[in-house]
């Protein structure tokens, strides 16, 4: 099954000026919602948006569309609760939105937010 992957940034550098652990749970956080869309959905596009507001402030966010979701795998909400246990741990918060053939997860740090 083929998924189209459109990811955009406003980012150019190749240094995020975050510490080590605020750039690990943003990455283990990201893992977690790339892996949920596979495991839970047959997903046709997935849209990520990487963007700095300021340079102490970012906004990831990931737009899954799917045609359905897969009924043989069992979802109780711990990939999204351990998505946002991570994110609050570091001083950031989550947004989840779900509508009909999408599901979208903001992860909003910094100053700002």
């Amino acid at each position: 099954n083929d998924i189209k992957v459109r990811f955009s940034t406003n980012f150019v550098a190749n240094r995020l000026p975050f510490s080590f652990d605020i750039k690990h749970q943003l990455l283990l956080a990201y893992k977690e919602i790339l892996g949920n869309i596979l495991k839970h959905t047959y997903s046709e596009s997935v849209e990520i948006n990487l963007n700095f507001r300021t340079r102490h402030q970012l906004v990831l966010s990931v737009k899954n569309l799917f045609s359905e979701r897969k009924t043989d795998v069992a979802s109780n909400g711990q990939g999204l609760e351990n998505i946002r246990q991570r994110i609050n741990r570091i001083g950031g918060d989550v947004n989840i939105e779900e509508g009909p053939g999408e599901f979208i997860v903001t992860i909003r740090l910094g100053q700002g937010k």
